[in-house]
């Protein structure tokens, strides 16, 4: 009779174990969901994503998944960090976001406004990359069983499951021709420290010359809406930091310079069907813009007119 009810009891709890997993996957499914359509406004653009190793990746997909740009740094590369860091090598940055418990905001951030692409994430890869063809190296990071090492916490990053998967099923489905590498040795070069000693630092100018147009989003670059960029805070250089992000997307900028506005949130301006557009989705989801007006004394130039604001250019000053 205690055997019988003690079997019963183990079943139960076998039971109940498979329920809590499953209801942790649709979890997990959810937040994927989510995490996606906030980025991305529900439409379709190209997103990129950073792979730690030596080298680190930036891998970037087109819209529709068909097409995989590579772009390699090696981890003794130094950068600017974001957030009042400093310079560091990235593999060093990640290793100090990792010890602060920034969950990689400050590492993808900071490679996002080196390289001048919206990178949303940062995942964990494999090291097995030396040899390998791009086609090879998309094809091992976007793995099933990395996603079961993901799943099972045996690799981290910030990448949800759905977008995972769907990662996963393009690269292996993706052909060899479709995958590239764009080369930055040129954008690398010796920069020298206050204290006497040289660093290998990213030449942020030489490899916009060295990416040119491998990153644009066919889908933005065929509305051919012109954008003018407006920085409205006293930090320096925030216009021309989102300029060169949206630039490297082929997106047709006109102006960038500064508005006396003193917004906090982002704000995109234009007509009643550039807003519509694409384009202005992806501004709105990229930028986190809340309002469509056009501050007093600006007279627009522009299809749609970004206004930038104190919440977009905090992450260029120094944490307090």
């Amino acid at each position: 009779m205690n055997t019988h009810s003690g079997t019963n009891q183990r079943k139960h709890k076998r039971a109940l174990k498979g329920v809590v997993w499953f209801g942790a996957l649709l979890a997990l499914l959810f937040l994927g969901v989510f995490a996606f359509f906030r980025l991305t406004g529900g439409a379709s653009f190209r997103t990129s994503m950073v792979v730690v190793g030596n080298p680190m990746h930036v891998v970037s997909w087109n819209a529709d998944r068909t097409a995989a740009t590579i772009l390699d740094l090696p981890e003794d590369v130094s950068i600017d960090a974001t957030g009042g860091y400093g310079t560091y090598a990235i593999g060093s940055l990640f290793t100090l976001d990792q010890l602060d418990h920034k969950n990689g905001r400050v590492f993808v951030s900071s490679v996002s406004d080196a390289v001048g692409l919206p990178i949303f994430w940062y995942i964990e890869g494999s090291d097995r990359s030396v040899g390998m063809t791009p086609v090879m190296l998309v094809r091992n990071i976007f793995s099933w069983g990395n996603v079961w090492k993901a799943l099972t916490g045996q690799l981290h990053g910030t990448l949800p499951l759905l977008p995972r998967i769907a990662y996963t099923l393009a690269a292996q489905g993706v052909s060899s021709d479709a995958v590239t590498a764009v080369s930055a040795q040129n954008a690398f070069i010796s920069a020298s420290q206050p204290d006497g000693s040289t660093i290998r630092k990213l030449d942020t100018n030489r490899l916009d010359y060295s990416i040119d147009t491998a990153f644009l989003d066919s889908g933005l670059r065929a509305e051919g809406l012109s954008v003018a960029v407006y920085n409205t805070t006293k930090v320096p250089l925030v216009g021309q930091k989102a300029a060169r992000v949206l630039s490297h997307l082929g997106l047709q900028l006109v102006f960038v310079g500064n508005a006396p506005a003193d917004l906090t949130a982002c704000s995109l301006a234009g007509s009643p069907s550039a807003l519509k557009s694409k384009t202005a989705v992806f501004i709105r989801s990229y930028f986190h813009c809340t309002g469509e007006q056009t501050p007093n004394g600006v007279n627009s130039v522009s299809d749609l007119s970004l206004f930038l604001g104190t919440e977009y250019a905090s992450q260029f000053v120094a944490s307090k």
